[in-house]
């Protein structure tokens, strides 16, 4: 189990996309259409406690976004949490402002489990902050990736699953769960 949660082995998963089309070509559509289900949204929750755990894991990620009137807004991340922040006025020379945010920014010391003590509602708020808008990332302490064979290269394959499931729900025909 942990090698699949940590993104070590997605074999598990693809076991299961195997026996989804297995059942379908069987004729077993509702036993098929069930595990689709359950399994896109087993890849779903993976992928994301995958990311949540890549960015709970580097020790620092300063972040910069365009802000209004020419200045940037800039996040200090730290462990996944949100350990300082700032704006650089218009016309400064952001290196040195940025630099004074990440020695004002507050230590975090990661703590125990997948998301370094840090809680995901924090580790979310940082993603919904990064993808808000563009987002240049100024520096990053570790290697921030997702693991090789993790949840996330079944996304597509979620992606179709859900698309299936939403276009048999709009037939009006629902399978029994």
């Amino acid at each position: 189990w942990a090698a699949l949660a940590e993104g070590r082995d997605s074999g598990p998963l693809r076991d299961l996309v195997d026996r989804v089309e297995v059942l379908a070509a069987e004729g077993a559509f509702e036993r098929a259409a069930r595990l689709r289900d359950r399994t896109a949204a087993l890849v779903r929750v993976l992928s994301r406690r995958q990311e949540l755990a890549a960015t709970a894991s580097l020790p620092e990620i300063v972040l910069a976004q365009p802000a209004p009137r020419r200045t940037w807004a800039v996040a200090v991340v730290r462990h996944g949490r949100l350990a300082g922040s700032g704006v650089v006025p218009p016309g400064a020379a952001p290196m040195p402002v940025i630099d004074g945010l990440r020695a004002a920014a507050t230590t975090v010391q990661p703590g125990p489990g997948p998301f370094a003590g840090a809680t995901a509602a924090q580790i979310r708020n940082v993603h919904r902050w990064i993808d808000s808008t563009r987002t240049r990332i100024v520096s990053v302490e570790g290697c921030w990736t997702l693991p090789l064979d993790g949840a996330h290269t079944l996304t597509g394959w979620a992606t179709l699953a859900e698309s299936a499931a939403a276009e048999h729900r709009g037939t009006g025909l629902v399978s029994a769960r």
